[in-house]
């Protein structure tokens, strides 16, 4: 992460488990886990909203809504300029997971893994998906982060063609995949995808990362994949106030935005490490959990019935918020 140049709808609930600048590839990988039938589901219908750039709610309302149990997605603006500072921080965030079940590599370092769908629009700039970083505005590289989403080929704020990355400790970017060292896979724009990011901490103290770019697909290509070493990358250190943060980074007034540019659908966050077969299970219907996602849900939406609708439907009442709350995404039609 080289930023310093930078259905009409049912829900079934069920209880959740609360407890609490180089590239590379490779990397063993622990998880755990079993497949089973679907437990926690919600219904969606497709619907057409306005989609916006940003500022206060549009389409349906002023906090969002159509017809009862209707399911949106958010829409995240596009970056104004590449370099742009100045612009409101449109983010959803959760302040302190690491205090609530989600440590960095999940619960006695087992894992965390990450499912969502997302629609790119084409933008200047760097993009973000979803971080679990440093919330404060400040960024500190050594500590823990992780994300996984487009950035700029020309490696700078003013790239308009972009290829998947990890964003992970010591300050990098390694877009290897496991087609090969010096591979990797560009991104291309207005198509819906599911995708995964999954972080494990490994016996001797280094992290794997994989992030699935395009699932179901298990390609070689389509699969990024980073181990840490275990000096000053292998993310031990909690960094000041930790949030969960998507749609923008919360350390943009020191570098530049870096927004979503797009659509967002359906999150799961598990807090475990979910198997490749799992995780191919979960990603054919996001909208309702496998017995296997539901084991260890930390936070489930089936899509979004408002820009107030932020509350986990799988019982464990977590909630995330808006970073500013005048400054929101706007809904969109989710497939």
């Amino acid at each position: 992460m080289k930023r310093l140049v930078v259905s009409f709808g049912v829900v079934l609930l069920t209880a959740c488990d609360d407890e609490s600048g180089s590239t590379g590839s490779g990397g063993a990988t622990a998880a755990t886990g079993s497949g089973g039938p679907t437990t926690t589901s919600a219904a969606s219908t497709t619907s057409s909203t306005a989609s916006g750039q940003g500022g206060a709610a549009e389409g349906g309302g002023e906090t969002g809504g159509g017809l009862p149990g209707e399911r949106f997605a958010l829409d995240f603006p596009s970056n104004v300029t590449g370099g742009d500072q100045s612009a409101p921080l449109v983010a959803l965030q959760y302040d302190d997971p690491h205090l609530d079940g989600l440590p960095f590599a999940g619960p006695g370092g087992a894992g965390v893994t990450y499912l969502w769908r997302v629609n790119q629009r084409a933008q200047t700039g760097y993009y973000v998906t979803l971080w679990w970083s440093q919330g404060d505005g400040g960024f500190t590289p050594s500590a823990q982060y992780v994300g996984g989403h487009p950035y700029p080929k020309v490696a700078n704020n003013t790239g308009t063609t972009h290829r998947w990355e990890i964003a992970a400790p010591a300050g990098g970017d390694y877009f290897d995949t496991r087609a090969g060292s010096g591979t990797s896979k560009d991104v291309v724009y207005d198509v819906w995808r599911t995708q995964a990011l999954r972080v494990v901490r490994n016996g001797n103290g280094s992290k794997t990362y994989t992030f699935y770019s395009d699932l179901p697909s298990l390609a070689p290509i389509d699969v990024l994949e980073w181990t840490s070493g275990t000096g000053g990358d292998i993310a031990e250190e909690v960094p000041p106030s930790p949030k969960i943060t998507i749609g923008d980074s919360p350390w943009y007034p020191s570098y530049q935005h870096e927004r979503l540019s797009g659509l967002f659908g359906e999150l799961i966050i598990e807090a475990a490490a979910r198997t490749e077969a799992e995780i191919v299970e979960q990603a054919a219907n996001p909208k309702a959990l496998t017995a296997a996602f539901t084991a260890n849900v930390w936070y489930f939406k089936p899509g979004w019935r408002s820009l107030d609708d932020l509350t986990c439907e799988a019982g464990t009442g977590r909630s995330l918020h808006w970073a500013d709350p005048s400054n929101t995404a706007t809904l969109g039609p989710l497939p």
